[in-house]
């Protein structure tokens, strides 16, 4: 019978255990339970592999997305403002980006090689903007090239003394676009004249855009109770502007006046009028709005656009009466603050 074999779960009668037997049948019950074990193991570890295998197969089943190199205007890639972006570029390479801009509205584009020595790479670079139809912006060559502080295409002299170089360790260009669109930032970087020698290797760039309009959000004018709007602008930049050759002088830049946008808005946001003022560095101007744009009576806000870079211009609208003496202030902010923590 069955349980001669395992006298534990046979009828309840007295059985003399034979030992050896005993030893044998010990024997028997743990290695079936090690083969039971072992039938587990092998079971969950051949589950394991499949869904591993179904894994892999169904990310190797996803589309993959392949973004083309933004060497060309059709591939150019966006560039967020106040966002460094950083890219390496090839010698005599460029490289293209894209962004929305806003009629009437002022932005400065920079490219630099932040970890790279000009005397041994040849840091040699231009950034330009362009629409769909062409070019926009002066190169760095173009007699007329406006360029302010921070300056960025320089080379130190002995004694401390420097002299500025176009693209020379990096390049900006302020630019106001005159339509709402999107507009092109060709970076492009170049060999110096006369070089010779193994082509140099590629290089790490950023590149940065700022918006530099800055609004102020009230004037108010009652020419029958005295009151008029003044709009007063400081230039805190050194503007130079890129001649070739003049009177004996040249190439290279000369001290030149910022030019500013004024632009006045009613309540409704339309515009009134706007007007363009020129001031040298450390200089400032006014602009008297009621007598300026014709309002006897009114409020809106003010914009002021210019072609210097972020933080060149500060500026504030006074409101008073010549017959109350009552004033207030409107003071000039940008649209946004821009904070950028990356060499």
């Amino acid at each position: 019978m069955w349980f001669d074999h395992y006298p534990t779960l046979g009828p309840s009668r007295k059985t003399e255990p034979v030992l050896g037997k005993q030893k044998n049948q010990s024997s028997c019950v743990r290695n079936f339970a090690v083969s039971e074990r072992e039938k587990a193991r092998k079971s969950q570890a051949g589950i394991a592999n499949r869904f591993f295998v179904m894994v892999v197969l169904a990310v190797l089943a996803i589309p993959s997305l392949t973004l083309a190199d933004n060497t060309t205007l059709e591939n150019a890639q966006p560039l967020i403002l106040g966002e460094v972006v950083e890219e390496s570029i090839e010698s005599e390479g460029a490289l293209w980006w894209a962004a929305h801009l806003v009629a009437g509205r002022s932005y400065s584009f920079s490219v630099w090689a932040p970890f790279t020595d000009p005397g041994e790479a040849h840091v040699n670079l231009s950034v330009q903007v362009f629409d769909k139809n062409g070019r926009l912006t002066p190169s760095f060559w173009d007699t007329g090239r406006v360029i302010a502080e921070p300056i960025l295409g320089f080379r130190t002299q002995g004694h401390g003394a420097s002299i500025i170089i176009p693209g020379e360790g990096g390049d900006q260009v302020p630019f106001m676009p005159a339509v709402t669109d999107t507009y092109f930032i060709r970076v492009c970087r170049y060999l110096p004249l006369f070089f010779s020698g193994p082509t140099p290797p590629a290089y790490p760039i950023h590149v940065l855009g700022l918006e530099t309009t800055l609004f102020s959000p009230w004037y108010f004018i009652d020419a029958a109770k005295g009151y008029d709007s003044f709009v007063e602008i400081r230039n805190n930049s050194q503007v130079l502007k890129y001649i070739y050759v003049s009177s004996g002088i040249g190439p290279g830049y000369i001290s030149a006046p910022l030019t500013a946008t004024v632009t006045v808005y009613d309540s409704n946001g339309g515009i009134v009028g706007a007007k363009t003022v020129t001031i040298p560095t450390n200089g400032n101007t006014f602009i008297r709005i009621g007598a300026e744009f014709g309002i006897s009576q009114g409020f809106g806000s003010v914009q002021i656009a210019h072609n210097g870079t972020l933080g060149a211009v500060c500026a504030n609208t006074t409101t008073l009466s010549t017959r109350t003496g009552l004033s207030f202030d409107g003071p000039f902010k940008p649209r946004m603050s821009w904070s950028v923590f990356k060499r």
